[in-house]
């Protein structure tokens, strides 16, 4: 019953702080990538889509700000070399011969 407590606290609560600010919607996201609530404690959290919520009240505090970009500092040349990467990834599943295989990493890195 905590875990479902702190679970939906989590989402709901960052929901309405990443309107707000949407670092902090990140923040919650990035712990929801790593927590995998569903997985820890599935005999108290449903399965449902927790990082999805707080996904599109990320993109909307996002516009509501104006998509303005994000400073991250010296972690722009990281973000730019992923970026890089999943482009050179979708341009080389467009030419794979297992089509089904390469979408699916495609799919995994995005």
């Amino acid at each position: 019953m905590k875990a479902l407590l702190f679970i939906y606290g989590l989402t709901y609560g960052g929901a309405i702080a990443a309107l707000i600010d949407p670092f902090i919607g990140l923040l919650v996201y990035i712990c929801f990538a790593v927590l995998k609530p569903d997985a820890v404690w599935p005999w108290s959290v449903p399965k449902a889509n927790f990082s999805r919520i707080i996904a599109i009240a990320l993109l909307a505090g996002w516009a509501l700000r104006g998509f303005r970009g994000w400073d991250l500092g010296k972690g722009n040349a990281v973000i730019l070399a992923l970026i890089g990467y999943l482009v050179w990834t979708t341009l080389s599943a467009l030419r794979a011969t297992d089509q089904t295989l390469a979408w699916e990493l495609v799919e995994h890195l995005a």
